[in-house]
């Protein structure tokens, strides 16, 4: 079960800190205000989750690998750096998904032009 999301420069996303109920959760909000990237960095995340746990023995570089092959099987982006906040210059996304028995912690960056 997820508990809390906690982003940083996730793409609409400056800055959000979700908390999510044992039962039922209702996300709303208009059009373009990035209601389905919250449920696919939620899948993404999960499922990468899942995979390293079920492999032995993985470490760290292990399950940077397979969430941003995760990232970028569900988003389809030219770069992990496009589903980060457009600024000026170098920005970086941080994730933090909370799970009911441990806690997922990842970001990467971009370099805008």
């Amino acid at each position: 079960m997820i508990s809390r999301l906690i982003l940083k420069n996730f793409s609409v996303f400056e800055e959000a800190d979700l908390r999510f109920s044992q039962h039922l959760n209702v996300i709303i909000g208009e059009n373009g205000m990035g209601k389905s990237h919250l449920l696919k960095l939620l899948y993404a995340t999960a499922s990468s989750s899942q995979t390293v746990s079920l492999a032995s023995r993985t470490g760290k570089e292990e399950f940077q690998r397979v969430i941003a092959d995760g990232l970028r099987d569900i988003f389809k982006p030219d770069s992990l750096g496009r589903l980060v906040t457009r600024q000026q210059g170098r920005n970086r996304a941080d994730i933090q998904v909370q799970f009911s028995q441990k806690t997922c912690n990842y970001s990467f960056g971009s370099v805008v032009r």
